[in-house]
C-alpha cells in the first residue's frame, strides 16, 4: 500500500513538473542551437541559454501556455558591462530580466528595449526592422539584438534573426 501511494506521488510530481516547464528542453534546444549558429564569439548563446533555464527553474514563466501561445523573445549582451538584457512575452504578460557576469538573474520593471521595437517584433515584421535598423542604428558600436519567435501548438515552430540596437524615441513618446 505504501509502494502504491509512493509511484501515485512521484507520478504526480512527474505530471505537474512537466506541465510548469514552461519552455521545454527541446525548445531551449533549438533556440541556443539557432543562436549558437551564429558566428558567436563572444559566447553570449551560452548566457542567454543560462538565463533561460534559470527563468524555468524560478517558475517565472508560468504565464506561458503549453498548448497555444506565441512567445516572444529578445535578448542582447552590452560588450562593454559583460551584462544580458532580456525581454520574454506574450499577449498576456512580459517579464524582464537582467542577467549579470558572474550568475546573477535579475527581474526588472524597466524596460530595456523599445517599445516600438517590441511591437515590430510582436508584429514579426521583419522588414519593417531591417528598415529601422538602416534608419536608426547607433552609429558607434550597435548591440546585437536577438530576436525569436515560439509558436506553441501541436508543434512547436521557432523563428529567430538578429539586428542592430536601434530606437525611436519620438515613436515611443508618442504611444
Amino acid at each position: 500500500m505504501i509502494y502504491r501511494l509512493i509511484i501515485l506521488i512521484g507520478f504526480f510530481f512527474l505530471l505537474t513538473g512537466k506541465a510548469n516547464a514552461q519552455l521545454d528542453k527541446p525548445t531551449l534546444k533549438v533556440i541556443y542551437k539557432q543562436q549558437k549558429n551564429k558566428n558567436d564569439i563572444l559566447g553570449v548563446a551560452n548566457r542567454f541559454d543560462f538565463a533561460r533555464q534559470e527563468l524555468n527553474k524560478l517558475d517565472s514563466l508560468s504565464f506561458i501556455n503549453q498548448k497555444m501561445d506565441t512567445v516572444y523573445l529578445l535578448e542582447t549582451y552590452d560588450m562593454e558591462t559583460g551584462i544580458s538584457y532580456g525581454s520574454i512575452w506574450n499577449k498576456c504578460k512580459r517579464l524582464n530580466y537582467t542577467y549579470y557576469h558572474g550568475g546573477v538573474l535579475e527581474f526588472k520593471a524597466d524596460d530595456f528595449f523599445a517599445r516600438y521595437m517590441r511591437a515590430l517584433v510582436s508584429a514579426w515584421d521583419i522588414d519593417a526592422i531591417r528598415k529601422e535598423e538602416k534608419r536608426g542604428s547607433k552609429p558607434i558600436s550597435p548591440n546585437d539584438i536577438y530576436a525569436t519567435r515560439i509558436i506553441i501548438g501541436k508543434k512547436t515552430k521557432i523563428d529567430f534573426f538578429t539586428f542592430n540596437e536601434f530606437s525611436d524615441l519620438w515613436i515611443d513618446a508618442s504611444e
